[in-house]
């Protein structure tokens, strides 16, 4: 598996990471991205591992100073993580596309 920096995800890159994770992404968010279900796990499921393999923030209502957090808001939280969850779910997908679409105009 390859190690991959942000600022390195090119085609390539991207590729690879689709097929380190065995070229399929199936992808759940967890329940906060329900805000009507009365549990609000903030995890991203890949349906493999209970424990999940990824997880968005809440804001703790917290100055810094006083052991705050930082992080979003729930509403933010909820759009990230149906943003990240949505993103990786297609990503396999686009790059299909762009592969017909380089191979279609001789790239």
């Amino acid at each position: 598996m390859a190690t991959v920096r942000s600022t390195e995800l090119d085609l390539p890159a991207l590729r690879q990471l689709v097929s380190d994770v065995g070229g399929q992404v199936e992808l759940y968010a967890g329940h906060l991205a329900d805000p009507d279900h009365s549990c609000q796990c903030q995890y991203i499921f890949d349906g493999a591992h209970a424990g999940g393999i990824g997880q968005v923030f809440l804001d703790n209502g917290l100055n810094i100073v006083d052991g705050g957090n930082d992080c979003p808001g729930e509403d933010l939280a909820r759009a990230y993580l149906k943003l990240l969850v949505g993103a990786a779910n297609a990503l396999p997908g686009l790059l299909d596309r762009l592969e017909e679409l380089e191979n279609a105009l001789g790239a």
